[in-house]
């Protein structure tokens, strides 16, 4: 006997710009992500936009993503369901180092990325905060 107790569904889009003369692009996305768990439905979607520089070892990309969560909780009989929701504007910045011998084909070589985020209450975020 086979019960299924949780399921999760993702759908996920990105989009970039051809590279301009200066090695600059543009990139924007989304994503959305749906999880059931017996009694729990969690609903995230995530949207961003930005600009990023291409340069000889890396990347960097500066984004402005808005990030929501809602969470719905199946309450027992005659009791109410509970809900809660969140929403942040996040504005980041990725940096991306690229020390491979070939782009294609690495065989050899390293690849470090770090990511600096953070929001602020006081720009409509529901909480402030700031990740490394």
């Amino acid at each position: 006997m086979l019960i299924v107790e949780g399921s999760r569904q993702r759908l996920f889009a990105n989009a970039r710009s051809p590279l301009s003369a200066e090695a600059r692009y543009l990139g924007m996305g989304s994503s959305l992500d749906r999880q059931d768990i017996t009694g729990e439905r969690v609903l995230r979607s995530s949207t961003y936009g930005g600009i990023g520089q291409r340069r000889v070892d890396g990347d960097g990309f500066l984004a402005l993503t808005h990030q929501s969560e809602s969470r719905r909780l199946e309450a027992a009989a005659g009791s109410q369901v509970e809900r809660d929701s969140r929403m942040a504007l996040v504005l980041g910045y990725t940096h991306t180092l690229n020390r491979v011998d070939s782009p294609t084909e690495p065989q050899r070589g390293y690849t470090l990325s770090g990511q600096l985020s953070g929001a602020s209450k006081s720009l409509g975020s529901d909480r402030s905060f700031a990740r490394a």
